[in-house]
């Protein structure tokens, strides 16, 4: 005997509330979207079939993720994220367009044939079988769930979870709003719901109940996590509201404290977060600055945090050094965020000049590769000069990579560095074949910011050094 329509949906809806299914979350979705299986068309069906899609796409299924990879998809994530009034004009424009194409929806509360049928019955038949629908149906669904998820015997862990699901979208009539969504949470996770359980692990979850639902700073940082970044607020962004002088979402509501903002990095740093690694990285590297007791040890630290950060780029190693410059292009933001980009910059700089540890060109090169796989032009720059001027006079190979990366950043952005050193490049032969008015050529672009740098080497003491250079851009030679 065959499986009606509604034992189908009732077994795939009660694999994705207790089991996580993320293949019936897949096919309820197909369902919900196009009116199939037993599911009328309706705009409440619609909009519950792109929230399947959303909950098969979170657990990791492939054709959910390709499909929210669409044109139809990415303005649905980009609605969600707006808020319910986007939302729902997402729902309006689809509908319109399927109306075009001659599959008109029903109306909420309109089941298809049956539906019909009633409407065709006598009134008293109509009024006794028909189910609640708009908002009264919405309501009836709050209170049940309210009433699940409130059991003294237990609470329910899905109900809870739809809860804070729907405080979340605004779904079921329900207004958006960050403290309820997460006090759900925070039942759901209490009774058990494995993915209640890693939400709470979250950011805004430790800062839930590290704060409470009603504090100021929850609230805001709730708020604005809503609206940035496709959701995604980080423990950085917590810290953050703790610097001072941060004109974010903490101004005015927490006490400024650098203490604080510290440990909200080292909380995301262990959760292996790359930018509070590269916040933490970089308020270690400020303290090292200043000079005195300890500078040596907080110099040595941000270097660490750098690393470790660097270290959540999908990097892969050139198969030579001719294939290094079109490999950054290939891997650029492929799977490297920008915090990791930034942190193998500042460790190749600390290597590269000996911050924090013992200079060592070959680590500094390594780390100047892995930010340029994420288009990082001031890497590429530095990943340049340190080829041409700190490697040997024989190292063919490094001086013509150093040029490739040098007449790139030179030409993309018109980096004045990129420029004098591709003149001292050419003055001097290395990586190309020499030619005086090549240099002449190079040093001329980047004349205005030349007589800068001269002075910051002036002011350096590096006199020797600059009158060598000053004399390479007049005469066609320059320093090795």
């Amino acid at each position: 005997m065959g499986v009606s329509d509604a034992e189908n949906l009732a077994r795939l809806r009660d694999a994705v509330r207790f089991s996580l299914d993320a293949a019936a979350a897949h096919d309820l979705s197909f369902y919900h979207r196009n009116g199939e299986g037993g599911v009328a068309r309706t705009r409440a069906n619609v909009r519950a079939g792109w929230e399947f899609l959303a909950t098969a796409a979170d657990l990791g299924h492939a054709g959910a993720i390709r499909e929210l990879a669409t044109a139809a998809g990415e303005r649905y994530v980009r609605a969600r994220a707006g808020g319910a009034k986007t939302l729902e004009a997402f729902l309006s424009e689809l509908e319109r367009e399927d109306a075009r194409r001659g599959r008109p929806w029903v109306g909420d509360g309109d089941d298809g044939d049956d539906a019909r049928a009633r409407r065709r019955a006598p009134a008293a038949s109509v009024s006794a079988s028909r189910p609640l629908s708009g908002r009264a149906r919405c309501s009836h669904e709050v209170r049940a769930l309210v009433d699940a998820a409130s059991r003294p015997r237990g609470p329910d862990a899905a109900a809870a979870w739809t809860l804070a699901s729907c405080h979340r979208d605004g779904a079921r009539g329900l207004d958006v709003d960050p403290s309820e969504e997460w006090r759900w949470r925070d039942v759901a996770a209490a009774a058990g719901h494995p993915a209640a359980l890693d939400a709470m692990e979250t950011p805004l979850g430790c800062l839930f109940r590290a704060e409470g639902p009603d504090s100021p700073l929850f609230i805001h940082v709730a708020t604005a996590g809503a609206l940035e970044r496709d959701g995604v607020t980080t423990f950085e962004d917590v810290g953050a509201c703790f610097e001072p002088g941060y004109d974010g979402v903490g101004d005015g509501v927490v006490a400024k404290s650098f203490a604080a903002a510290v440990s909200w990095y080292r909380r995301g740093a262990d959760y292996m977060d790359a930018r509070s690694q590269l916040a933490l990285g970089l308020r270690c590297a400020a303290e090292g600055e200043k000079g005195g007791e300890g500078s040596r040890a907080m110099r040595a630290e941000a270097l660490f945090w750098f690393v470790k950060a660097a270290g959540r780029i999908e990097y892969a190693r050139p198969t030579s050094r001719d294939d290094a410059l079109t490999l950054g292009r290939r891997l650029a933001c492929r799977e490297a965020s920008d915090a990791s980009v930034d942190a193998a910059y500042r460790a190749g700089v600390c290597y590269d000049r000996g911050l924090g540890t013992a200079v060592d060109v070959t680590r500094a090169a390594e780390m100047y590769r892995r930010a340029c796989a994420g288009l990082h032009y001031d890497a590429m720059c530095a990943l340049g000069v340190l080829l041409l001027m700190k490697t040997r006079d024989d190292d063919a190979e490094s001086h013509r990579e150093a040029t490739r990366w040098l007449r790139e950043v030179a030409d993309a952005t018109g980096n004045d560095q990129a420029e004098v050193h591709m003149g001292i490049a050419y003055a001097t032969g290395k990586g190309v074949e020499k030619d005086v008015e090549r240099a002449r050529a190079w040093y001329a672009r980047a004349e205005s910011a030349y007589d800068d740098a001269a002075m910051a080497l002036r002011e350096a003491g590096d006199r020797a050094w600059n009158e060598r250079v000053h004399a390479a851009r007049f005469e066609g030679d320059a320093p090795t």
